[in-house]
């Protein structure tokens, strides 16, 4: 599960109260969201991406590198410093799973 909103991993792997780890500990294999404010222009070129790494049969881990990848682009091409790096990733679950294999 990917939350593309801001915030969702507030308080890091450690903060039992955020939307990631509420999401992991009612069963879901592999939650993913960030700890700060992120740009929806990012986002959503993340996302596209992200997705059809997924239904070709990357790991979740491959997919959000390939996404981050476009984010950044997308930041870059607007002259912004990217919001989406994968240093404010919060995760739950185990990243090496592949949904759609």
């Amino acid at each position: 599960m990917f939350y593309g909103a801001c915030s969702t991993g507030s308080g890091g792997a450690s903060y039992n109260q955020n939307l990631i780890n509420v999401t992991g500990s009612k069963g879901v294999d592999c939650v993913v969201g960030y700890r700060g404010s992120i740009m929806v222009s990012e986002c959503n070129a993340f996302y596209a991406p992200f997705v059809e790494e997924l239904s070709n049969g990357s790991t979740v881990e491959e997919a959000l590198a390939v996404g981050h990848e476009v984010a950044l682009e997308n930041a870059a091409e607007n002259g912004r410093t990217p919001s989406m790096k994968l240093s404010t990733l919060c995760y739950y679950g185990d990243l090496t799973v592949k949904p759609c294999a």
